[in-house]
């Protein structure tokens, strides 16, 4: 009987070792490298965009990319033009395990810059992080509407900039080159 409980002690150690290596490896990316994704009109910050996409390089890992950068192009509050321009300091991180081709994701440490394309100058930051998924079955990224932690700040015209809490709609960027993930 104690020979049996030792083995079954032992068994149990052997698959909670198992699981938390599995943890700390993180996210299987293949192939790792440089991916690029696009998706259709997207409103970010309030601002309409006629498309957006972004870059980052992914690796197998917790921490799939640490310099992923959002770009939105064709973006007009009413009838005027604006530039959003993000900096790549974008964090991919895996946040569950993969179930159903679907692997959970979140996107911290967003920085874009808001400008104005007319006079008066004006200027605003978006700060922030949002929920995604990565699906194997579509080969697309999708960033959540729900679970935003999006933040305009520092706005020198807050009547089209207004600071305070802020979102984007969900957007489906198609990866490329053609990726599976799994956790």
């Amino acid at each position: 009987m104690r020979r049996v409980r030792s083995l079954l002690t032992t068994a149990a150690v052997a698959v909670a070792l198992s699981a938390a290596l599995a943890a700390a490896a993180g996210a299987t990316v293949t192939p790792p490298g440089a991916k690029t994704g696009t998706t259709g009109a997207v409103t970010f910050a309030g601002i309409a965009c006629t498309s957006g996409s972004f870059t980052g390089n992914w690796a197998s890992s917790t921490t799939i990319s640490t310099d992923m950068q959002l770009a939105f192009t064709g973006c007009r509050k009413a009838s005027l033009a604006v530039t959003i321009v993000c900096t790549n300091t974008g964090v991919l991180r895996a946040t569950g395990s993969t179930v159903g081709n679907i692997t959970p994701l979140s996107l911290t440490s967003l920085s874009c810059r808001m400008s104005l394309n007319a006079a008066p100058t004006c200027n605003a930051t978006v700060s922030g992080s949002v929920v995604a998924n990565y699906s194997n079955t579509t080969g697309a990224l999708t960033i959540s509407a729900s679970g935003q932690a999006l933040t305009v700040s520092g706005s020198t015209c807050t009547s089209t900039f207004p600071n305070g809490a802020t979102s984007m709609t969900a957007a489906t960027y198609v990866v490329s080159p053609a990726t599976t993930m799994s956790f």
